[in-house]
Parts: C-alpha cells; structure tokens; sequence
C-alpha cells in the first residue's frame, strides 16, 4: 500500500489562502483493501491549542466527473490498482487568532476493532506556517520601513552600541561596479542573523558562472556560497528582496525590488519551426580544442571548413534557415590568445594568471588582448564573420575574468581595478561589434552569471526602449548546462531554470531567458521540450540530423501551433521549497498574449511520487493580476510531464465550470 500526503510529512509549508487543506490517498491492491465504511484517517495535530488531538478526515467519493487532482500514475504502484481519498478543509478564519505556526501527522486504521497505525516515521512531523490574508492595496512606504527594520534586527544583542553592527551581521564587499553579500568570516559560516524570518531564498554563486537557488528557514545560513539576492518570507506574510547594491568601493545597503511583468516574446516560424542554426565549439583557429586552447587567428579550422564559414551559412539558408550563428569566448577561445599567433602581431596582449575554475581544474597564464585594442579586435572579427553569412553570436565563458587572479584578490581593490575595466572594456567591444555587424538581439550571454553583468544589465535597460519584440532583445542563459546522461539532473535542472526567473525576469527588457538546449531523441525529451516550450525563450536541440524530424518534432509539442508568451512565472508556493526533495508539483503559469488563457505548466522534478490538491486560482492568480483585461478561456490546455520516464504524460485542463484543474492521460483527447 503507498499513502500519499499532503501537505507533505517532513516538510514546512507556509499557507496564505483562507483555507488550510488536507489531503490523504491511500493507493491499494485487492488484497489490502481499505474499508471505507468504518476505516477512519485522522490528522494528529496541535492545531487548536497546545494540546494534541485527531481531527477525521472525510472519505471523498469521486463520480468521475469532478475528481480531486492526483497526480499519481498508479501503474508505477502495482500491484495497487485502486485509490481512496480522504480530505479536510480548515479556514483560516476560524483557526485561534493567535495561531501561526502548527505541526500535524497522520493516522488510520480500517476499522474500530484495530490500533491507529502512523503516517510517517518519528519526528517526521509536517509544520505549517499559517498567514492571514493581507489586505490587497499597496503598502504607503513606512509600511515597507518598518518590516524592513523588524527584519534587518539581529536575532542576537552586539557587543557593543556602535552604529555599525547590522553590518556585522550583514557582510557585503564590492568590486566597485558589482555587490555580494559574503559569508561570515567565523567558525559558524552564517550569513546573516535576521530577525522575523519564516524562510528564505538565496541566489548563490555556484561558482563564477552560475547562480542557483539555496533554501531554507529562520537562520539563513548559505555555507561558503557569496550570496546575489536574497528572497525571503516574512512572519507578517510578506515578501520582501534584498539585493545589495555599490555606491562606490565601500560597504553597500539592501535595496527592496519589485517584479515586473515580464514582455511578450514575439516571434514567427514555419514548420519545421527551425529558424536558427548555430555552430559549436570546434569550428576555429586554436591550437587544441580544451579548457586551455589558445586562438591562433578569427578564421575557421580550414580542414573543417574547407570553404570557411561561409559555404555552410550559404547551404544552411537555401534550407531555410533564417539565421546562423557561431559560439566563441569573450576572451576569443578558452584559454585567450595564442602570443605566438598572428593575432599577437596585430594587438597588445596582456599575460594573465587565470586560477581554478570549473571550466579548468587547474591554475594557467592566458594571454588577453589589452583593453585599448579590443575595440578593433571585435570590430576586425565580427566584420568578417558577417561577411561569412554569420548573423548572430552565442559568447561563452563571459566571467573568466572572475577567474584572474588580480580580480580575485580582495584585500586590493586597486589590484581589482584594472580586470574590471578590461571585463567593461570586452563587453562593450563585443556588443559595439554585434550591434553594428548583426543587428540587435544577436548576443546569447552564456556563463554570465554574475553580479557584474546583472547590475550592468540593469543599468543598460533603463536605457532600453523595447516594449513586445524579442529580436530586439538580447538572449542569455538561465542556468548551469544541460547534462542528458545525468539522469538525477533533469530534475534539478529545471527547479533551477524556474527558480531562477525570479531574478531573470527583472531584466526581460533587456534579455530573453534561454533554458539551454536539450536533446529530442531520449526519455525525458517531452519534459524539457515542455519547459522550453513554457520558458517564453528559446527553443533549440542538440543532437544527430535523424533526429530531427516532422513525427519528432510534432510529439515534442514543437510546431506551427506554437504561440509566443511571457515568461513563465513560478508558483508562489514553490517559491520557498526545494522542490527536488519535496513531493509535491512544481507548477508556473503563462500568459498568452492574443489568445485570453492562461496556462498552467506542472512537473514532478522529485524522485518521489507526488500528489499536490490544486484550483486554478491558486496557480494562476498571480498572472491574471499582471495582465489586465486577460479572461480565462472555457478550458485551458497545456501539455505537463514529470520528469521521470517513468511516470509518462498528462495534460492539464482547467474546467471553467468548476474552477478546477484537472490531470488526465495524454490518451485523453477532449472533456466534457
């Protein structure tokens, strides 16, 4: 027998909507029927005082026509063949004003003839914050003031009166043109002591690239991680975002950022919807093709490319594609320039010591063109790859500056100075060249994490213009790669992605997210086609040409039907929870501009079964109130998966007549 919960045993689940809701399945065979007449399941719990006691869930008899959303396959469960339901709705209103927070278990048996048996093992308690509802105006600023202060308190009284301790509670160290919140120097490795926390979010830096989501609750500890934005849930039930920001070279103040939503993305294609091509890594000039390559000039491998660049561009646009692009480094190639290259007799190169990195395990001199020439460099470089028929450029390994040792030293923010105008002086070559060579929207920012290029990027967007078109708009990567032989990975890899556009979204004026490519051929191909398809970025595979066809395509989702949208946006109640060691759905919703729906985009990235009691409204609430005028259609359809082979795929439709969200079988073609 397999007894699902919800909410999950083990777990902390905040609840913000006016009921609290308990759910518990209980999948069987024949030969451990449980008998619903007299079988009872109670919550164990100390929800009304301190004193606990069992509350009787109702066994819930579904015609059909209106189930309970179970996101189970009960194939995976043989030999169970069957499931109960049991349910309980508490509101809020009638819950002691004093109550925030209550634990619960469960326990059943079939009859009253037998003892209670256990949901659960001990100290396997679920805790359930409770908030009470808000009211839905905007707070005047002193409202914001005083939950920022109750907030920034330390948890713990300083040692002296001095002016200064929140600062010492709250480490922050700036390169003069980006901030970090860094962990504490001492033994604890806490980050900071805040008071009035529930939960938190952390964007930390994996490493110079990359930035993942860390959670957790009341003390925010993020280990040796440096921390970008910390997002956290409030005892009062709000939310609030602190990023910290430079004010020059010294320590830098928490700032409270709001969300926009995000634009439309615009775009056309025909079927086969492939309008971009883009040619890897292995394509140029370099001495050998690592971590440590050096580029010996602009020009393509001539035994690769016996007609340059330029006879492939041409074959690839009478087979109709619109544009092709090229990858390269900000540096050139990984490894920078070849000194003994011609490239060295044309510019100034500077010899840097780069430390270790991901990318190379291991310490090396590289050899970067000086910052007065890069201009020219860029300029030389993207003149003639235009000239090959190459219209846009995918610029990888863009925070290596990261990566030298003089950035690297903190103790020197003069030693710092000089890598910093180099790292300025890159980009605004390489975008000066893509700008005038390709057009707008021709950069796709890979390993480009960093504080340094979001607050460039936020600067940069206030002097954007573009309001719907995403051709004008830059494309930069949402997450670390896409691993297919990892199977652990796929999870992660997309709680990471959805995670991640709390803080991408902030910059959908000026970037489009790009949740990296995947392959069309495997297992677990339907679930990442759904989640680039729900990204509202692009869509692009890897892979061998059989692999590409209309059959293909058509099953993934990818094809003329395919509609721009917004970006996808994260459901509040994933928002605080690791959503891989948590069985319950990772769910977003997306506007669909010109259509007046909303979809609802559902994944299990657990390696569990999960079951999650759904409504509409709590899914897509949030997207309806950022996009005025936008009425749900009679049904909404969207293709989810789970993202386990295994567990198969399922469409979810929203039935307006009951506000439900129902999970059906991709077998299921229409509902009634």
């Amino acid at each position: 027998m397999h007894i699902f919960v919800y909410p999950p045993l083990g777990t902390l689940t905040s609840v913000h909507k006016p009921q609290v809701r308990f759910r518990v399945y209980f999948a069987y065979s024949l030969a451990e029927r449980v008998c619903a007449e007299d079988g009872k399941v109670e919550i164990w719990t100390n929800i009304y005082n301190d004193e606990w006691q069992g509350i009787p869930l109702e066994h819930v008899v579904s015609d059909g026509a209106h189930p309970e959303l179970a996101f189970i396959d009960l194939k995976q469960l043989e030999p169970a063949s069957s499931m109960l339901q049991f349910s309980l709705d508490i509101d809020v209103a009638a819950l002691p004003a004093h109550l925030h927070r209550f634990e619960f278990t469960v326990r059943w048996r079939s009859s009253n003839l037998v003892d209670w048996k256990w949901v659960g093992g001990f100290e396997h308690n679920a805790s359930v914050i409770v908030y009470r509802p808000l009211p839905r105006t905007r707070a005047p600023v002193s409202f914001w003031q005083q939950q920022l202060k109750a907030m920034l308190q330390p948890t713990t009284e300083p040692e002296s009166t001095s002016s200064g301790y929140i600062a010492d509670s709250w480490h922050a160290s700036s390169s003069g043109a980006s901030c970090l919140i860094r962990p504490h120097s001492s033994d604890n490795d806490i980050l900071c002591q805040m008071a009035a926390v529930e939960r938190y979010l952390a964007f930390v830096r994996k490493d110079h690239f990359w930035i993942i989501p860390q959670y957790g609750s009341s003390s925010i500890e993020t280990g040796k991680f440096e921390v970008v934005l910390l997002l956290v849930e409030l005892s009062s039930g709000v939310y609030a975002a602190l990023m910290p920001f430079s004010l020059g070279s010294t320590l830098s103040h928490g700032a409270v950022l709001t969300v926009q939503p995000s634009n439309y993305v615009s775009h056309q294609h025909d079927y086969l919807p492939f309008a971009w091509v883009l040619i890897d890594d292995g394509w140029q000039m370099v001495d050998k093709y690592d971590g440590y390559g050096r580029l010996y000039d602009i020009y393509a491998n001539s035994e690769k490319f016996p007609g340059q660049l330029k006879q492939t561009a041409d074959a690839l646009t009478k087979l109709g594609i619109q544009r092709v692009g090229v990858w390269h480094t900000l540096w050139g190639y990984w490894g920078g320039i070849d000194p003994a290259g011609p490239l060295a007799e044309r510019y100034k190169l500077i010899k840097c010591h780069r430390t270790w990195s991901p990318v190379v395990k291991g310490e090396s001199d590289v050899w970067l063109i000086s910052p007065e020439f890069v201009y020219e460099f860029y300029d030389s470089f993207y003149f003639w790859l235009s000239e090959q028929g190459v219209s846009f450029v995918k610029v990888d390994y863009q925070a290596a500056f990261e990566s030298l040792d003089s950035y690297d030293d903190r103790s020197s923010e003069a030693s710092r100075k000089p890598i910093i105008e180099m790292y300025d002086a890159y980009y605004n070559a390489m975008e000066h060249a893509a700008l005038k060579y390709f057009g707008s929207g021709s950069i796709v920012y890979c390993m480009a994490q960093s504080p340094h290029l979001i607050t460039r990027a936020m600067r940069l967007q206030q002097q954007c213009t573009t309001e719907d078109s995403s051709s004008e708009r830059m494309v930069l990567r949402n997450s670390d790669d896409y691993f297919p032989d990892v199977i652990a990975s796929h999870g992660w890899h997309l709680n990471c992605n959805m995670a991640n556009t709390v803080w991408s979204r902030c910059l959908s004026k000026y970037f489009t997210g790009d949740w990296d490519m995947f392959q069309p051929h495997r297992a677990e191909s339907h679930v990442h086609a759904v989640a680039r398809i729900v990204s509202g970025g692009l869509v692009y595979m890897t892979g061998q040409a059989a692999d590409f066809t209309a059959d293909s395509m058509c099953d993934l989702g990818i094809n003329e039907h395919m509609v721009p949208h917004a970006q996808s946006l994260l459901d509040s109640d994933c928002l605080f929870a690791d959503m891989t060691k948590v069985p319950a759905i990772l769910g977003s919703t997306i506007v669909v501009p010109g259509n007046d729906s909303v979809v609802i985009a559902l994944f299990n990235v657990s390696s569990d079964l999960a079951v999650t009691p759904m409504s509409l409204c709590s899914m897509y609430s949030t997207a309806i109130e950022r996009q005025s005028g936008i009425q749900a259609a009679s049904f909404t359809l969207a293709t989810a998966g789970i993202a386990h082979p295994s567990s198969g795929e399922y469409f979810a439709i929203h039935q307006k007549s009951t506000n439900r969200l129902h999970i059906v079988p991709s077998s299921l073609t229409a509902c009634s």
